[in-house]
């Protein structure tokens, strides 16, 4: 699915990067795909948030890999925020990855509320921009109150994730190379 609507910034206008920065205010507004010149789409549209809402609501499995807005600043935060709102009332099974995703989520106060977080990979050091995280701490993976505790309301099962229908990638064993082939 893609967009079919976003909201957009004005030429020259900023926008906050973290909570509670202090930016001085642009005109916005909502448009359709076709954004004009100088404008920045910093979020998706109410239409688009409601069609990927309706999506979600249908989920057996769901992955959630990044917010889908500049969600610091209030004014492009309502896409993520109905997003995230679908995805903690996704009936299935819900798996959210990236930092930018688990700190929408905790703003919001919807951590609790998903089966699995995961808030490594994508993470960068708070020393430097462009440093990945060193390996002994590149994956930290939270299973949240949701998932440690949940209980479905029709059957009181807990909530397991469904079974694989194939191994993924990076589960598969290696071949095994003799000395010969490894030259």
């Amino acid at each position: 699915m893609l967009p079919t609507d976003v909201v957009a910034l004005e030429p020259g206008g900023a926008f906050a990067h973290t909570y509670g920065e202090d930016v001085p205010r642009a005109d916005w507004k909502v448009l359709g795909c076709d954004i004009p010149d100088g404008w920045q789409g910093l979020d998706i549209g109410p239409e688009t948030a409601e069609a990927f809402s309706e999506v979600i609501a249908s989920a057996g499995t769901l992955l959630w890999n990044g917010p889908v807005g500049a969600f610091e600043d209030a004014r492009f935060a309502a896409g993520t925020r109905r997003v995230a709102r679908a995805v903690a009332e996704c009936p299935g099974f819900t798996v959210v990855g990236g930092g930018d995703s688990a700190s929408a989520l905790e703003h919001l106060g919807m951590v609790d509320r998903i089966d699995f977080l995961s808030t490594g990979e994508g993470r960068r050091s708070s020393t430097s921009s462009t440093a990945t995280c060193p390996p002994s701490t590149r994956c930290a993976r939270h299973q949240t109150p949701r998932a440690a505790a949940a209980r479905t309301p029709e059957d009181g099962r807990r909530r397991q994730p469904p079974p694989p229908r194939e191994r993924q990638l990076e589960d598969a064993p290696r071949p095994h190379r003799s000395a010969a082939h490894r030259a």
